[in-house]
């Protein structure tokens, strides 16, 4: 188990299945700024840190290097739910789960600002397989008892 920043924050890239570059997207940061962060030559500021740690379905504690336990891996989960699956999954519209997003009344991703007027949505499978529950989860996504 890495204890630094960039282990961790590594660490959880792989665990989630999330390259450099998806991670970028997700959350609005440049790919150099997680390049710089993977490769230590910089440190998130707090609020990027929490972003990340977010993003990532980790605490912040234990991405910046305190003792907490790894992040859990989701098999064969999906690592990336589009609004319109998590809509679908959900039994609601896009437009519902857009601005729950972006109001942050929705606990299951987040909605950052992108390049323009436009928002990229983040939505974690774990997040959404809690708030959904499992069964409704499962099947919608054609998980299998093994899978989870």
């Amino acid at each position: 188990m890495a204890t630094t920043f960039p282990g961790r924050l590594r660490e959880a890239m792989d665990a989630k299945g999330i390259k450099a570059a998806a991670l970028a997207a997700r959350t609005g940061l440049s790919r150099a700024a997680i390049s710089q962060y993977l490769s230590g030559q910089h440190t998130p500021s707090e609020s990027r840190l929490a972003l990340l740690a977010e993003m990532l379905d980790v605490s912040v504690d234990w991405l910046s290097g305190k003792d907490q336990p790894p992040p859990e891996t989701t098999g064969d989960w999906p690592d990336h739910i589009s609004v319109q699956q998590a809509a679908k999954c959900m039994g609601k519209g896009q437009q519902f789960v857009r601005e729950g997003l972006k109001r942050k009344l929705l606990p299951i991703g987040s909605a950052v600002p992108g390049s323009g007027s436009g928002w990229v949505y983040y939505i974690s499978p774990d997040k959404l397989r809690e708030f959904v529950g499992p069964t409704t989860f499962d099947r919608f996504f054609g998980l299998s008892k093994e899978a989870i």
